[in-house]
């Protein structure tokens, strides 16, 4: 060590750069501290002055040993004079980031120490104090705060890098200002004094125009206490006066962390600070009492009791003083840490919502159940990744640290687990592991078994190889393996010492060691132990592992041929190759320290003593052993010496691990230099194969170094492509550079010696450069084509044109292409830096195809821009914008080509100049309204602009354009063409000055106006065409600065006079003109009185003002002359309105219809009435107003005229005359065309046109069975007309106009006598009314419609009621059904003459309901309607007469049959009241079967069998209405029952007719659908059974006949 406080040095290795830093500090300046400085210069990067360095020559001294190009970081706390000195050398300090200035150095003077502003653009922190001592005698030893020195400001302007800052000083202007003016401040350290009201809000408003700021460290003090935010406490004061400090409202500041130290409280609005993420207030509650005064709120020093969920960014809160409460401390959802920095409590680990962390719940439970025995075991470990207190049952995967609690299975409570014995396991041989305990297990209170730690950071092999070899196996060695029997422990023995020397070989080779395990055996008698059989098997078995370990070390290092071939062992192949030169060291290094400790194991005394028992038993594998050992030596002493040379390598090679590429060019030839004194002075390390591996590793590192400056997502991404081209470029400089160093190297080996040269394979030492170089150049080419495809916005920022919206999405697509061509390669799963993949080369290649056809479209998207581009500007625009995008040939070509075609397409619009050049060099054309002489220089000068405006805009690009040849042929052009043109203005200058008259002057005698007869009295200016002509030549030369001869100078002073003048002239000249161009001839003899008025004021600019005349003249005249003309102009454009609402009105009135007849639209009578009505209505309302509105007019516009003239009020009655005579043709017009409207939707356009149906009349049969009209012909014919008559009698409503007016006038005033004699005209209607052409004719084309078209309508409706007559309505249906059921018709003709009447009807419903005679339609719906309903009574009628026909016959068969089948059986349905009469026998059933055949035949309905029945009793002898006689004879019976069967057998075919006829009338029936009822079917139903039974029972007569007989 240095004399006192000389020099102390911290050494700091800084990680990745492998370069010393040192940072000194002095406190005191002594000689003996130079010398180390300048020792260290290379590497000090921090120097600290202390206060007691007063002398400036020391400190000078000291500061010059430093290298000024490393420091960074200076801190001055030394005298005034010392700082003055030390800020001349600041401007020498380059690499100067950081100033602390907190001393008595700055109260000097800032302005004439030049050294801070020369440092301050480099600074990113500083740290300002002012401070001395108090001149207070009782508070000597306290110290005040001093403000900033005046020259701060302008010192620190240039300070644009601060970030850091540290005030100590007053609050004043200066400190104010200083702070507004750093806007980069990140982080602001303040300590502040003495502040008051106003000052405080200074210096909050100054804190809020610091953007950026995130952490601010306040300190407010009324006196001056620096103390330790750690310390516990703060210095009292000896007057007992304590001024307390709040702090100010800070909401709205960016902030993330926050100091508040000297104040009694927080900020009032702290729960608005939602992004502070830090919180640290120091201040000292145990004096709270004397900080509380009258105006002290308690809100200025306490935390209170409400939450802050506001804050949800702070996550750390430190406080000294008043702890915040639970409630508040629980409500700030992200706080993990809560500390008390007054005393030496712990932090508190906060969880989410809780206030503090606690043991978890599982652990407690756990407890109790290990207490109880129910779990063997009980570990409580902190969670690896969050380091969180945990507890299981099981042996967890993960963990830091973890305690265990173990006992055997059945044993007691663990009472005794936290006892002084349990907690000594902890201190065990082993270190980490526990001891077992020996009290019997079970007994009360007996400790668990085993209670240690493990850590989590250690192998477990390790750990395993402790606890076994270390702690269990001597302990059953030495004490329990003597009390078991023989054979289990020599059983236990061989395995436990195989396990271990496996255990203890597996644990050490994963720390790349080699350890031979001793077996842990009693060997002090060699010969006693080579006795002992089982022993020397179990040396033996220990001496074959040790040979295997040996041979494998061996092998394993003899495989590694050289350097970067195989490896470390442990590792993988190429694990050398990739750390450099270093890692060969470290390689032997650790080979040196494996065989050293290997032999040093093998030269041990517990091997040696193995070794003698097996010599003494003669082992024969010994022989093989001690070989192997001496092998171990060789290797050992090889690689020490190895070793021993390459360690020169680490210094250089540190150098070039953490240089630059542009630095490897520096730091390369020590490398070499040391490989060179290797190859020459080692005795081992000198193969060809060995110098060629360190050689290939050496390349390694310089490409280890070039990659790391290569940040290859920032290439893909596109982010400074700038700087990654510069690092590629640099990367393969230092390539070249190793090459060439290596060259130089290899030459001077070859020098030295020239027997052992250094002839490697370059390819093998270079391939991996070769290959890395070529994989740069790729990147620059990536780089380059993203900063060609890149340039969407600058491109689309020149593009124009009607397609540039075309032109964009074009551009857009290619760089879309790219992008997804760079995301191909961005997504590649391998290191493109990684030169042993060759995949790159075809992911380049294809890239390379695609980025080719991007540049093709781009360069056809460059020739499509500049092809629609608008003018030669914009397309050089485009070019030039592609241009500077251009980074490879492909586009560079486009652009070249583009760029020739341009300058072609300027030669043609030079050409283009040059034609209109030749066209107006003659003469101007027609269309420029512009003087000859210098309307042609005009135009000459705005080619030239044109050409030069073009050329200039290509000159300002020339450094940004590609050369091309025919750039010289457009200059040549260009410069050719502008001579000619500047020629040949000066020549038209020339021209003109000598053309122009010297009497130019006398022009101006002119008068201003001149009046034309022949064109009506109109005016114009009568300015000079001469003079005119060369005023306007002498302005436009003047304007473009060319010579003007001086009569014409002098007129042209008079311009802006003469062009008032002229200007007046011309309004007074269009005003007049205007009146008199509004008149017509009529109107003219109207207005004569104006006129001549007007003239009186108009003609002096005629016959007395001239050109020459006074300013005055000229202005009164012309005031005076437009006042006129716009009185005369209002009378005349009143009456223009008079005339254009007569035109409006009669147009009204012309177009308007009293009778409209609407398209498309059918009437009735009465709905024609009510439309044309209300129509009518409508059209004379709209009418009367505009007529009422032209008599009001007309009215108002006398008023203008009431007093001219007896002539003007002549043409006043023939212009209302003329008015009410429009008036008349426009209503006779109006009624022409409502009746011709009504005449043309009668008769049509023209003859023989077609018309569309405008009336409706329905087609009706009447009550006298005609078919008619209803309404008629006639009635329509009188509506239509009474409809035309109307129309003309609607205008009575409007009377003569003439009348009218001359009334209306008269009310105003009296009237002259040549309208007070006017005589009325007829009215309208009369006049109208009597019109042949408007009226008569219209109305005979009206009769004429409706008369043409009678005759067809009644062929229409003759031809109806000839059609149906006969067969609906000219027969009575009652009669003819009477007559039809009296002819007995058949079935079939009742269905064919029902069908004809269903036909029929048929036939009227497919008949039209509606039918047109020209414009009338016929409505036949009605009639359709009748004729359907008489069809349908027919049918009715019809199917009545079947229906009760057949039913009638139904009934008679049912009954007929019924009888006939009880005759026949004998069995007549029994009767009411009737008694059962006789005896059993053949009399009774004949009797019954008479009675029953004669009931029978009574019941029939038809007259035949009736008789038939009275016939049948009368031939039996017998009353039919008597009664039956009870008892007959069986002759008698026999008798009749077969004349019954003769009788109905003959009548059976009949009986089955009838049948059929009837069954025929109900299938009709079903078949025409006529409602039949039920009982009825079901009776047809049933005659086919009474048939049935009918037959069976006369079949069956026979048999009875016999029986009858025989009896």
């Amino acid at each position: 060590m240095l004399p006192r406080g000389v020099l102390a040095c911290k050494a700091l290795w800084a990680a990745g750069q492998a370069m010393l830093r040192s940072a000194a500090r002095v406190e005191a300046p002594r000689a003996a501290a130079v010398e180390p400085l300048r020792q260290h210069s290379g590497t000090i990067v921090h120097v600290e002055l202390g206060p007691l360095c007063r002398d400036p020559l020391d400190c000078s001294a000291l500061l010059s040993a430093v290298h000024a190009v490393h420091l960074r970081s200076l801190a001055l706390g030394a005298h005034p004079s010392v700082f003055a000195l030390c800020a001349g050398v600041l401007p020498h300090l380059s690499a100067l980031e950081a100033l602390d200035l907190l001393g008595n150095a700055i109260p000097c003077d800032w302005d004439s120490t030049r050294g801070v502003a020369a440092a301050a653009p480099l600074l990113r922190s500083l740290h300002v104090g002012t401070r001395r001592r108090s001149r207070v005698p009782s508070n000597a030893e306290d110290e005040e705060l001093l403000g900033l020195p005046a020259g701060t400001i302008t010192a620190l302007a240039s300070a644009t890098r601060l970030s850091i800052l540290g005030l100590v000083a007053a609050w004043d202007s200066i400190t104010e200002a200083l702070l507004r003016n750093a806007r980069g401040l990140q982080h602001l350290s303040i300590h502040l004094a003495y502040l008051t009201t106003k000052k405080v809000e200074e210096l909050v408003a100054a804190l809020r125009t610091l953007p950026r700021l995130a952490e601010l460290h306040l300190v407010l003090a009324n006196i001056m206490l620096l103390f330790d935010p750690d310390s516990d406490g703060a210095d009292w004061i000896d007057n007992g006066v304590w001024d307390f400090a709040c702090t100010p409202p800070l909401a709205g500041l960016p902030l993330r962390s926050l100091t508040i130290q000297g104040a009694v409280g927080l900020p009032p609005d702290w729960r608005q600070l939602t992004g502070l993420r830090e919180l640290r207030v120091v201040s000292d509650p145990e004096y709270r009492d004397v900080f509380v005064g009258d105006d002290a709120p308690d809100a200025c020093f306490r935390w209170g009791d409400q939450p802050a969920p506001g804050l949800t960014a702070l996550s750390r809160l430190e406080v000294k003083g008043i702890m915040p409460a639970v409630a508040v401390a629980a409500s700030l959802p992200a706080l993990r840490v809560l500390r008390d920095i007054k005393g030496a409590s712990t932090p508190f680990v906060l969880g989410g919502d809780t206030a503090a962390a606690r043991l978890p719940d599982r652990l407690l439970s756990l407890l109790a159940r290990f207490e109880r025995g129910d779990a063997p075991a009980l570990f409580c470990y902190r969670d690896a990744e969050q380091g969180q207190l945990q507890a299981s049952a099981a042996m967890p995967a993960r963990f830091g640290r973890l305690l265990y609690v173990l006992r055997e299975p059945g044993s007691g409570s663990t009472a005794g687990c936290g006892s002084a014995r349990g907690s000594s396991c902890a201190t065990s041989p082993a270190g980490k592991a526990a001891a077992a305990v020996e009290e019997p297990a079970g007994s009360p209170g007996a400790p668990p078994a085993l209670v240690g730690y493990l850590d989590g950071s250690t192998q477990p092999l390790a750990q395993l190889q402790e606890l076994l070899v270390g702690l269990y196996m001597p302990h059953l060695l030495s004490t329990a393996i003597a009390s078991w029997p023989e054979q289990l422990a020599q059983d236990w023995a061989a395995g436990a010492q195989g396990f271990a020397s496996a255990l203890v070989e597996a644990a050490h080779v994963q720390r790349g060691r080699t350890q031979l395990f001793v077996p842990l055996e009693e060997l002090s008698d060699p010969t006693a132990a080579a006795r002992q059989r089982e022993l020397v098997q179990r040396l033996e078995q220990q001496l074959l592992r040790w040979t295997q370990q040996i041979r494998t070390l061996l092998d394993r290092y003899g495989s590694r041929e050289g350097p970067g071939l195989s490896g470390r062992p442990g590792t993988g192949g190429g694990s050398t190759h990739e750390e450099g030169p270093l890692g060969e060291v470290a390689f032997w290094r650790g080979r040196t320290a494996d065989l050293g400790s290997l032999r040093d194991q093998l030269e041990g005394a517990r091997l040696g003593r193995v070794l003698r028992v097996l010599e003494a038993a003669k082992s024969p594998h010994l022989p093989a052993f001690l070989a192997l050992r001496g092998s171990i030596a060789a290797e050992a002493e090889q690689a020490a010496s190895n070793l021993a040379f390459l360690t020169a390598l680490e210094q250089p090679c540190a150098a070039l691990a953490a240089a630059a590429p542009p630095a490897l060019a520096g730091v390369l030839p020590p490398v070499l230099d040391v490989l060179r004194m290797v190859w020459t002075l080692s005795p081992h390390y000198n193969t060809p194969d060995q110098m060629t591996g360190l050689l290939r590793q050496v390349s390694s590192a310089v490409l280890a170094r070039c990659r790391a400056t290569l940040d290859l997502p920032a290439i893909f991404e596109g982010r400074g492509l700038a700087s990654a081209a510069a690092a590629l470029e640099e990367c393969c400089a230092a390539a070249a550079a190793w090459w060439a160093l290596y060259g130089e190297a290899a030459a001077r080996v070859s020098t030295a010696l020239p027997a052992r040269p250094w002839a490697f394979d370059a390819a093998a030492i270079f391939a991996h450069v070769e290959a890395f170089v070529q994989r740069c150049r790729d990147l620059q080419e990536l780089c380059a084509a993203q900063q060609q495809f890149g340039c969407g916005p600058q491109l689309t920022s020149v593009l124009s044109g009607g397609k540039a919206v075309e032109v964009a999405r074009a551009l857009a697509e290619v760089q879309q292409a790219f992008a997804q061509q760079m995301g191909r390669l961005q997504g590649l799963g391998y290191n493109v830096l990684d030169v042993r993949c060759t995949q790159w080369y075809q992911d380049m290649a294809a890239f390379r195809g695609a980025v080719r056809d991007l540049e093709q479209m781009l360069g056809n998207i460059l020739g499509g821009a500049a092809g629609q581009a608008s003018s030669l500007a914009a397309r050089l625009d485009i070019i030039q914008a592609f241009a500077q995008a251009t980074t490879r040939d492909g586009l560079r070509k486009a652009v070249e080509a583009r760029m020739s075609e341009w300058h072609g397409q300027f030669v043609d619009e030079l050409a283009a100049v040059k034609r209109a050049f030749e066209g107006i060099k003659a003469e101007l054309p027609l269309r420029m309204a512009l003087p000859q002489h210098a309307g042609r220089v005009a135009v000459l000068r705005g080619l030239l602009r044109r050409i030069e405006r073009t050329w200039d805009h290509l000159a300002g690009m020339a450094g940004h354009l590609p050369a091309v040849p025919r750039a010289a042929e457009s200059a040549a052009a260009y410069e050719a063409l502008h001579m000619g043109l500047q020629q040949s203005v000066s020549t038209l200058n020339n021209q003109w000055y000598a053309s122009v008259p010297g009497d130019i002057a006398s022009h101006m005698n002119v008068n201003l106006l001149q009046q034309d007869k022949t064109a009506g009295g109109l005016l114009r200016v009568a300015l000079s065409p001469q003079l005119h002509a060369a005023l306007e030549e002498a302005f436009l030369f003047s304007r473009q600065r060319l010579g003007v001869p001086p009569a014409v100078s002098e007129l042209l002073q008079e311009r802006p006079r003469l062009r008032s003048l002229w200007v007046s002239a011309v309004q007074v000249c269009r005003a007049y003109n205007a009146v008199l161009g509004s008149l017509s001839a009529e109107d003219r003899r109207l207005c004569r009185d104006r006129i001549r008025f007007l003239d009186r004021r108009v003609l002096p600019g005629v016959n007395k003002l001239t050109w020459a005349s006074p300013k005055h003249q000229a202005d009164f005249y012309h005031k005076d002359a437009l006042r006129c003309c716009k009185d005369v102009a209002a009378a005349a454009a009143e009456l223009q309105a008079v005339s254009a609402a007569v035109a409006s009105t009669c147009a009204l009135f012309r177009e308007a219809l009293l009778a409209r007849v609407e398209r498309k639209r059918l009437y009735d009578l009465a709905d024609w009435e009510a439309r044309q009505a209300a129509h009518q209505a409508a059209t004379c309302a709209r009418m009367g107003e505009a007529y009422s509105a032209l008599r009001a007019s007309q009215v108002s516009l006398y008023r203008r005229f009431a007093a001219d003239s007896e002539e003007v009020q002549q043409e006043w009655l023939a212009f209302l005359r003329r008015a009410d005579a429009q008036l008349l043709d426009a209503l006779t017009a109006c009624v022409r065309r409502s009746l011709h409207e009504v005449a043309r939707a009668l008769q049509g356009e023209h003859r023989g046109a077609e018309v569309s149906p405008v009336f409706v009349l329905s087609v009706v049969l009447d009550t006298n069975s005609r078919v008619e009209l209803k309404p008629t012909l006639q009635q329509l014919y009188d509506t239509v007309h009474a409809t035309c008559k109307g129309a003309v009698a609607a205008l009575e409503g409007l009377p003569r106009l003439l009348p009218e007016v001359l009334a209306g006038c008269a009310a105003a005033g009296p009237l002259p006598a040549c309208l007070r004699e006017v005589e009325a005209p007829p009215s309208f209607v009369e006049v109208v009314g009597g019109s042949e052409e408007a009226v008569t004719k219209q109305m005979q084309a009206v009769t004429a419609g409706i008369s043409g078209i009678v005759e067809k309508v009644q062929q229409l409706l003759s031809f109806h009621e000839k059609k149906y007559m006969t067969a609906l309505w000219q027969t009575e249906c009652t009669a003819y059904m009477r007559r039809y059921e009296r002819a007995n018709k058949p079935v079939s003709s009742f269905v064919a003459d029902i069908q004809k009447y269903l036909d029929l009807k048929e036939e009227v419903l497919s008949e039209d309901s509606a039918s047109n005679v020209r414009w009338l339609r016929l409505d036949a719906s009605l009639l359709k309607q009748q004729l359907v309903t008489l069809c349908d009574g027919w049918v009715d009628a019809f199917q009545g007469l079947l229906t009760n026909l057949a039913s009638r016959q139904l009934a008679g068969l049912t009954a007929e049959l019924a009888g006939h089948i009880a005759e026949l059986t004998g069995k007549p349905p029994p009767q009411p009241g009737q008694a059962a009469a006789g005896e059993a026998g053949v009399g009774q059933q004949d009797g019954g079967e008479a009675s029953g055949s004669g009931q029978g035949a009574g019941s029939g309905t038809e007259p035949g069998d009736a008789g038939e029945g009275e016939a049948a009793a009368e031939a039996q002898g017998t009353d039919p209405s008597a009664p039956a006689q009870p008892q007959r004879t069986r002759r008698q019976a026999f008798d009749e029952l077969e004349a019954l069967h003769g009788r109905l057998q003959a009548q059976r075919e009949e009986l089955q007719e009838r049948i059929g006829a009837c069954q025929e009338k109900y299938e009709a029936l079903v078949q025409l659908q006529a409602g039949i009822p039920d009982e009825e079917l079901a009776g047809v139903d049933a005659l086919p059974g009474l048939w049935a039974d009918f037959v069976g029972a006369l079949d069956a007569v026979p048999a009875r006949l016999r029986q009858l007989w025989d009896a």
